[in-house]
């Protein structure tokens, strides 16, 4: 400011002696025109302080905030930055949490919420804020796919998905019937069931017209990853806390470990059916939230009671062609989403 006063006051010595010789009009001018540059870069210095400010005083809030500046976008956390996934496990699952809560409260909503679906059964679901992530092969995976092609996605928008898979008690209360004493055990549905079944949630005066569904393939592993580039979202190798394979059945939904965001059985129990048409490689997929429209076979994620340890990894992927839309499929479920606004 000091260099800006000793500029203005030479001009005003100039303009003096502008009376007296009007050849110096030009120089006056030239000395304006350089006030104002001056001006001008001061302002913009400014207004680039103001934004970083801005962006400092939104991130969410953690006992330790040196990280969020390095992968925070100005809107949502950018998972695939080195500062992110230089953190440990634990870390990052701390920071996830801390995340989740924020972007709630941000909306003016909880964490999680319930559909009351009949008395006695609603259907919860989380709260999946929005951030940048890498999706396929994660690091340090020898038995990642050909179809597992790393790619980065930005999922644009929080939305909110089920907890667990859908169970028979809940699969009951809307399309009728009775679970049979295995209320909480997650319930095998074919595609086109699995729609009908969002589709008459979505008649529930409580959701205010919003449309279930169910998740996009890339939603899908986003809400699994929580912030993780592992083979799995606990780590590097098969962990049964977490993860219910290599049986003869299934097992009741919520006894696993859940992930950072509170999502339980992503690997292992049920197949999960996802809204995509499966394209290799992900070639002519969309790199945001939306699904992939085109094509003949379904996708699946996530394994099941059957699967091998390998098949229940985060960057999993299975197909089903003929024969969804008539048929229960064995060791096949789903879980639903929703749009948060």
């Amino acid at each position: 400011m000091k260099s800006i006063q000793i500029l203005v006051l030479g001009i005003l010595v100039f303009l003096g002696l502008a009376k007296a010789n009007a050849q110096n009009e030009d120089l006056i001018n030239h000395l304006l025109e350089k006030l104002n540059q001056k001006i001008e870069l001061q302002n913009t210095k400014i207004e680039a302080l103001i934004i970083e400010v801005d962006k400092l005083k939104s991130h969410p809030n953690n006992s330790e905030k040196k990280i969020w500046p390095l992968c925070w976008t100005g809107e949502e956390i950018d998972f695939t930055q080195a500062s992110w996934n230089g953190l440990s496990h634990l870390e990052k699952k701390t920071r996830v949490k801390a995340y989740q809560k924020w972007y709630a409260e941000k909306l003016g909503v909880h964490v999680s919420m319930e559909i009351t679906l009949r008395e006695g059964v609603s259907l919860k679901m989380v709260l999946i804020p929005p951030g940048h992530y890498i999706m396929g092969k994660g690091d340090d995976d020898p038995k990642s796919k050909s179809d597992e092609k790393k790619h980065i996605v930005w999922i644009r928008k929080a939305f909110w998905l089920g907890k667990n898979e859908i169970t028979k008690d809940e699969w009951h209360a809307v399309m009728g019937g009775k679970a049979n004493g295995e209320a909480n055990y997650p319930i095998a549905a074919n595609y086109t069931q699995a729609k009908i079944f969002c589709q008459k949630v979505s008649r529930n005066p409580q959701l205010k017209k919003k449309l279930l569904r169910l998740p996009s393939e890339s939603e899908w592993e986003y809400a699994c990853r929580a912030g993780t580039n592992t083979p799995y979202y606990w780590g590097k190798e098969m962990n049964l806390d977490y993860c219910w394979h290599g049986k003869s059945g299934v097992d009741s939904v919520g006894r696993r470990q859940a992930n950072s965001f509170g999502l339980h059985d992503m690997s292992g129990n049920l197949w999960e059916w996802c809204q995509d048409y499966y394209e290799i490689n992900y070639e002519k997929t969309p790199k945001n939230e939306d699904s992939h429209t085109k094509g003949s076979e379904k996708v699946l994620r996530g394994g099941s009671y059957k699967s091998e340890k390998d098949t229940c990894r985060s960057a999993e992927r299975e197909k089903k062609g003929g024969g969804i839309d008539n048929i229960m499929e064995i060791g096949i479920g789903f879980r639903v989403a929703m749009d948060a606004s």
